[in-house]
């Protein structure tokens, strides 16, 4: 997962927009799938699933207000952040949009902005300051599930994905809100609400485990949940 960073002034970003002039955007997140990760992909134009994959991420971060923009502001009118990202695949075998969802929001809880200051048209680096985390209002956490002769299958493999009748992607938050439910396929064999239902289950007990490997991971840090405006979880890892 890679994620970068830069200073720009909104007047570039959208000249004729006062929403840009105060606030700081998130570009479309992309998803690299190359032949290093799997034969199956082709050097090139992204693949149709890598545009799946980056359309996905965008759809959720966007939906889930998982950051406020405003935040990313250093000076109204003046000059915002823009984050970029960059979702490398090193070894395919399925489900690429939970593993993908999780490095992004892993790399956002973890994305560092230094101390900056702002005068006359000019962004000053504060090398001697802290640098600051961001605050993430939630944590969205999708777990996918194939529908394969009328079972479902979690984190369904390549093979598994290739065989099944119909894929179901569902996100949930920190506090088991429902943010997104993303299909792909269908026909005889499409999740009645019961199979929804059971999916929407599943993706609530899959989160604990995934929040406690994020843990792990940032052991030795202090990473902030966020589950609304106003209402924090320090978690002291």
């Amino acid at each position: 997962m890679v994620f970068g960073h830069y200073i720009q002034d909104p007047a570039h970003v959208q000249a004729h927009s006062s929403y840009a002039t105060q606030h700081a955007y998130i570009s479309v997140p992309n998803v690299e799938l190359s032949p290093i990760c799997s034969p199956k992909f082709r050097s090139g134009p992204p693949s149709e699933q890598a545009q799946v994959a980056s359309e996905f991420l965008n759809k959720i971060i966007k939906i889930s207000k998982v950051l406020s923009l405003t935040d990313l502001c250093i000076e109204p009118s003046k000059a915002v952040w823009v984050l970029y990202a960059d979702v490398l695949c090193l070894s395919y075998d399925g489900n690429v949009l939970d593993a993908s969802l999780l490095a992004l929001v892993s790399a956002l809880l973890d994305l560092q902005l230094p101390k900056v200051t702002y005068s006359e048209g000019i962004v000053r680096a504060l090398a001697d300051e802290p640098v600051t985390r961001l605050t993430l209002y939630r944590i969205p956490v999708s777990t996918t599930l194939s529908l394969l002769a009328k079972r479902l299958l979690s984190d369904p493999s390549d093979a598994e994905e290739s065989l099944a009748d119909e894929q179901v992607t569902v996100t949930i938050d920190e506090r088991g809100r429902l943010c997104h439910i993303w299909k792909v396929g269908g026909g005889s064999n499409t999740a009645t609400p019961d199979v929804l239902k059971e999916c929407i289950q599943r993706a609530r007990a899959r989160y604990g485990d995934v929040k406690g490997m994020v843990e792990r991971a940032f052991k030795e840090r202090r990473v902030v949940f966020v589950a609304s405006v106003g209402d924090e979880t320090e978690m002291d890892t």
